[in-house]
């Protein structure tokens, strides 16, 4: 799907998958974590404040969240965080865009985060 999710998913909905798995990058699945469908660089920021957002549920401390406000990348936000939890939130809040997205239950779908050495940082659905 690359950049364009919201042409990818608009093709599933009238092309329905029995199931569907995305993997990507921290920056772009906390984008569609956000509930944007446009994952390009020049049109939608990866915002390193939308981490303490989405990490809301984790119970941030007053360090944790001066911490992210001074991060400049997604990925400097999440390892100034340091809660592996995180990666996990963020593609259970990617796969429920796609879910609304695709509005449909008959998919199941999976989303799974990786770093820029190839290692898992979360995930979501059915794996």
């Amino acid at each position: 799907m690359g950049d364009f999710a919201g042409g990818f998913l608009k093709y599933l909905h009238r092309h329905p998958v029995p199931r569907l798995t995305i993997a990507g990058g921290l920056a772009k699945m906390t984008k569609l974590a956000q509930g944007h469908l446009d994952l390009h660089s020049s049109r939608t920021l990866a915002d390193p404040k939308a981490l303490a957002f989405l990490a809301e549920p984790l119970g941030l401390t007053g360090t944790q969240r001066e911490k992210l406000d001074r991060a400049n990348s997604i990925a400097q936000g999440y390892a100034a965080l340091g809660d592996e939890r995180l990666g996990t939130l963020i593609a259970e809040k990617a796969a429920n865009t796609v879910r609304r997205t695709l509005d449909t239950h008959s998919c199941k779908i999976d989303v799974a985060i990786f770093d820029r050495q190839g290692q898992l940082m979360g995930k979501s659905g059915i794996f």
